[in-house]
This record gives structure tokens, sequence and C-alpha cells, in this order.
């Protein structure tokens, strides 16, 4: 039997019960702990901030070296909002997109790791722990003085957000997951007429008449064996950036793999962090440590996108689930470590979907983590749930744009997201028919909750309103509603305050003080 994984409650505070601690009002939901992400950081630069990012390879991870105090205030935006776990500007920071913006590696690095002081500085901040490290930043924000309830509570927790490989490609890749050799079968091409596949495998398997849930090992190209090795190489590489930093990595208290497409970079990610793992075993003497590590997948149009064989069906939950948490060593080249507790993940989830899939994702995984039974098949804790959708558009990754620009009102999103989790979880949805009350399930509903806590917030086009309306769902009645805060906002600012806080500054003192 493995050892038991440690449980993301230990992040979030000492029991599985409660989060205690947290930003004003932490909450729980079916009588697991619950705490609130932020949201869509690209999106929100590009709505609430007036900058134009998408056409960099780097998108927010641009502003690291950019304009770091904009970066700043991007992060304090969602902390207003009520986020208690803001995420660095990393997801598509990598090597590769840092050569294509026309840095060098030591560039890249520096500057992912700048992305990760910066947002340790603003949550500390956040908290009235300014010292000269952060008085520049502080100095930049024309923002209300911290209040005193701000002052008691901890520090917000901080997530090292990491894309898949497909985010670092030209033309996203995400939603689609067409990745170049070796990563993949072929390159995606705009212009091309022909059939475009993520699938190594060109035929059905035989048993696939039969069975449908499986691909059998035997029928694994040797190309599928080194595409597993190349993306386990691309996360591993990336991987390193933050832990060979002692300083770096005492920051982070929780990493995000995420809007992961395919199930073999699932398997790629679970090897890298038990590689990871081992190699900095060795460099330390067994006293270095991975961080809580979560994997989300993307769900386009409501299912995977990953076809079992060219032309075929998708990959369904069941199968995403077991290959997230069972051993499976058919393409790992390090199968004695492979069922470790060091590569299982502490949560799984979905995020950069449309909201109305959620309630079908969320119950089918719900239903295969009960059948796993995972507590009794291999001593693990409880997973989390960890669900961030989009604000309900689609990126154009050939136009670069959004479509549909009309986003659910944020309010409404909030509600439908929670409704979707209640509903996925419970069969049965969390507020009564009007939409009035708070997110508080029936009490017999706990029972069945394969859940050991839930992460909730947003992706693209989820911006600080969306989070505090979350907030506001989540944390009725509780200390200063966040409406309020917003409100007051609103009155000493005007209504575009966010845009008002975003006005530009002297940054040179900002990226000096990163040097410290």
């Amino acid at each position: 039997m493995t050892p038991p994984i440690p449980n993301l409650s230990e992040v979030f505070g000492p029991s599985q019960d409660d989060l205690p601690g947290l930003v004003d009002g932490s909450t729980a939901l079916f009588g697991v702990p619950t705490a609130l992400l932020d949201g869509g950081m690209g999106t929100t630069l590009e709505d609430d901030f007036d900058q134009m990012i998408t056409d960099s390879p780097l998108w927010s991870a641009s502003l690291a070296q950019n304009d770091p105090a904009l970066l700043g205030r991007l992060h304090e935006a969602f902390l207003r909002a009520g986020s208690q776990v803001i995420s660095t500007s990393t997801y598509q920071a990598s090597f590769e997109t840092y050569e294509r913006a026309g840095y060098s590696e030591g560039d890249a690095i520096a500057f992912m790791r700048a992305s990760v002081k910066i947002a340790d500085d603003v949550r500390r901040m956040d908290r009235g722990y300014v010292n000269s490290r952060s008085s520049a930043i502080t100095a930049t924000f024309d923002t209300p003085s911290i209040s005193s309830s701000a002052r008691q509570r901890p520090d917000p927790k901080l997530c090292l957000s990491l894309g898949p490989y497909g985010a670092m490609l030209p033309y996203a890749q995400e939603f689609d997951a067409i990745y170049p050799p070796p990563f993949g079968p072929c390159p995606f091409d705009p212009r091309s007429t022909t059939v475009q596949t993520n699938s190594f495998i060109l035929h059905p398997p035989r048993t696939a008449e039969k069975d449908t849930t499986s691909t059998p090992s035997s029928s694994i190209p040797s190309e599928e064996l080194a595409s597993h090795l190349a993306l386990t190489d691309f996360h591993m590489r990336r991987l390193r950036v933050f832990a060979e930093d002692e300083r770096t990595w005492s920051r982070i208290d929780l990493v995000a793999f995420e809007t992961t497409p395919l199930l073999r970079e699932a398997k790629a990610i679970r090897e890298a962090v038990a590689r990871l793992q081992s190699e900095m075993d060795d460099r330390s003497g067994g006293s270095w440590a991975m961080k809580p590590w979560y994997i989300s997948f993307v769900f386009p149009g409501g299912h995977s996108p990953e076809e079992r064989w060219v032309g075929g069906p998708k990959y369904d939950i069941p199968t995403i689930i077991e290959t997230v948490f069972l051993a499976s060593a058919e393409t790992s080249s390090a199968s004695s470590a492979w069922a470790t507790s060091t590569n299982m993940p502490y949560g799984v989830g979905v995020n950069c979907t449309e909201p109305k899939y959620l309630p079908k994702l969320i119950k089918e995984m719900s239903e295969t983590l009960r059948s796993l039974d995972l507590k009794r098949s291999c001593g693990a804790s409880l997973p989390w749930l960890v669900v961030y959708p989009n604000g309900g558009t689609q990126y154009d990754v050939i136009h670069k744009t959004w479509v549909d620009q009309s986003s659910s009102p944020a309010d409404k999103w909030a509600y439908e997201v929670l409704e979707a989790i209640g509903t996925g979880i419970t069969s049965g949805g969390i507020f009564s028919s009007k939409g009035e009350g708070d997110a508080r399930p029936p009490e017999e509903a706990e029972s069945r909750v394969p859940w050991a806590g839930i992460l909730i917030g947003g992706c693209c086009k989820a911006g600080p309103a969306h989070i505090a309306a979350l907030a506001n769902r989540l944390y009725p009645g509780k200390g200063t509603p966040l409406r309020d805060r917003e409100e007051r906002m609103s009155q000493r600012y005007g209504p575009n305050y966010l845009l008002r806080l975003a006005h530009p500054v002297d940054a040179r003192s900002i990226s000096e003080s990163l040097a410290g």
C-alpha cells in the first residue's frame, strides 16, 4: 500500500473540516473546505487594464519584465475581489516562448522567478507586511489603506501556474492539442484542408469494437512513447527553474498544471513530478519536497479534445480520472516510481471550459472517484475538486480573438458556476429555484461527496468582478461584504477604477527591487 498523500487542507489549515484563518469568512460547501481562486490574468489585463497582450507569445508573463508594477496591480485587483489564492503570471512562460519573444535562456529563468516574487510581494503587502523590498511596489498602488482585519489574516496562498505544451505554440493549442513532433503526430497548420489529429493511432484497436474505454498497451506506437518522453522533459525543464532556487520555491504554496488537453501529457506531468522529487532528493539529501499540486483539464465543447484514434471517439471522464490517480506504467520509463505518492496529484478538475458543461463533467468525475475509492484502494487522501471555468466565451486561435465577447453578467455567472458544482456533485442544486440564499447544500449531501475540498475561481474572460460575485455568494454576511467594498472603490476611483489603478508608472525601481 502506498503512503497516504498529504491533503491540500495542509496548505490552507490543519483541519479537513475547516479552513481557519483564510480571507474573511472562510466557508465550506458540502461539508468540505472551500477556497477562492483568482480569474483569468491575460483577459483581465485586456478588459480592465486596457493592455493588448495576445500578440505576445508570453501573454501576461511579459509583464514581469515589461511592467512589474502593473502586474502587481493585477494581483491586487483579484485580492480585493476576494481571492484567497493568487496565481503567478507564468502560464505561458517557458524557454520556448521566451526564445520566440527574443530573450535568452538566462533572461527566461530570471523573469520566471521574478513573476513568483512579484506575486509574493503583493500578497504579503495585502497582509500588511510592507518592507524595504516591497516598498517600491507599495508606492505605485494608489489604493486605500490596509484594513485592520486584513492585517490579522494569514497571507493569501500563492499558486505557480503552469500551462501545457500547447500553450507555448504560436497557435494556442490547449483546446485542440495538435502538437508538432516529437510532442505530437503533426504540427497545426491553419491553411491545411486535411484532417489534423492529436492521436498517433491510425486505426481502432480490435478490442475497440467491444471496449471503447481503453487503449491496449500493445497498440501504442513508438511515436507516442517518444511523445511521452518529450512532454516529460518539457515539464521537467520548466519545473527546475522554480525548484532549483530555494527562495523562489519557498514562496510557492501549490502548483497548478492547467488547461491540460491530453492524457499522455497528464502521464508526462506525473512522471515529471516523480523525477523531480528523485532528482531534488539526491541534491538536497532528502530535505526537498514537492509542493501540493493539481492537474486541471480543458473540455472544449464539453468533451476531451484527445482522440482515441484518428477520427475516433474522445477519451471519457472515467479514463481521465483513472489515468490521473491510478498506477499506469504503460508509457512510463520509470514504472517502479509510477504509483508512488509523489506523483499522485492532490487535486483534479476543470478549467477554461464553458460553465454550461460543468454539471455533466463534475458529475462524471465525482461518480468515478466514488467507484475508485482511493482511500481504500491505495491509502490516498481524497483529492480536491478544482473548478475555474471561463466567462462563457471561446478563443479563436487563428485570428487570436474572443468569439462572443458578451460574457455572462458576473453575478449570473457566479450563480451558474456554484449551481453547476452542486448539480455535478449531488445531482441537485445548491440554491433555491429563485437563486436566493447562501451556498449551503442539504446536510444529507455531505456523505456523498468524494472530495476533500473545493477550489473555485475563473479562467479566461472571468475578471475581478466575477471573483467578487463568487465571494459574495460564498461568504454572505461574513465581515464586510465584498460588494460594499467594490462600491466604495467605485465611489473613490470612479466606475472604471481598475483602469485608474493601472495608470503608467516608472517601473525601474520596481525592477531593481526584484533583484533584492
